[in-house]
């Protein structure tokens, strides 16, 4: 794993897919749904963090990414935080 800090405020996360065990796809979305975005935003960033996932390029930049707002259900399902479903996948 290793954490990088672009540009402007946000931290990221990102697992070498390269590298065992993120190599299998499962692995990176149990990761993803193990974690409770919109609990983090509100708790510990107080209200103030967009509790949604984004693209590369900030929500503001339009024509760059899809919205989260536009992403299809089935893609923000795997983004979602769901602990039942994690159990399934790993």
């Amino acid at each position: 794993m290793q954490a990088t800090e672009p540009l402007g405020n946000a931290i990221t996360v990102d697992p070498r897919n390269d590298v065992a065990p993120f190599t299998d796809i499962r692995v990176r979305k149990a990761l993803q749904m193990a974690i409770d975005l919109p609990s983090l935003a509100k708790n510990y960033y107080g209200g103030s963090a967009d509790p949604y996932p984004s693209s590369l390029t900030s929500r503001y930049l339009t024509g760059w990414g899809l919205p989260y707002e536009e992403w299809p259900q089935t893609l923000k399902d795997e983004y979602a935080y769901n602990r039942r479903q994690l159990k399934v996948v790993v």
